[in-house]
C-alpha cells in the first residue's frame, strides 16, 4: 500500500503499479485508490498470466476533501496464483473546482 496526505480542497489523484506473478499460475491483481473512511474508487483489475510477465495498472480519480486526509493506493490479489507489487507512482494534482 501506498499513502499520500493531503489537505482540504478538491484534487486529481494519479497512480500507477507495476505488478507481476510469482507463481507458475495465473493470478488476478486488483488495485484501488480509496480516501481513508471513504468506499473505493477507480477500482481496476489486472491478469496476470503463468510467466512472471509484468504489466502496469494505472488508475486515476477526482475527489473534494473535506478535512485533511490520507489517500490510500492498495493492490491485492483477488484469485490464483501469487503476485505482487514491484514498483507504484502516486501523486495528487490540486484543482480549483471539479466540474461534471
Amino acid at each position: 500500500m501506498a499513502s499520500i496526505d493531503l489537505p482540504a480542497g478538491a484534487y486529481v489523484l494519479l497512480a500507477s503499479a507495476r505488478v507481476f506473478s510469482d507463481s507458475t499460475g495465473a493470478s488476478n491483481t486488483a488495485c484501488f485508490i480509496q480516501p481513508r473512511g471513504q468506499g473505493n474508487s477507480n477500482f481496476a483489475n489486472v491478469n496476470l498470466g503463468p510467466s512472471a510477465d509484468r504489466k502496469m495498472i494505472s488508475l486515476n480519480f477526482a475527489t473534494a476533501l473535506a478535512a485533511d486526509t490520507f489517500v490510500d493506493l492498495n493492490c491485492f490479489i483477488t484469485a490464483g496464483g501469487a503476485a505482487h507489487v514491484d514498483e507504484v507512482f502516486f501523486t495528487a494534482i490540486r484543482v480549483g473546482s471539479i466540474t461534471p
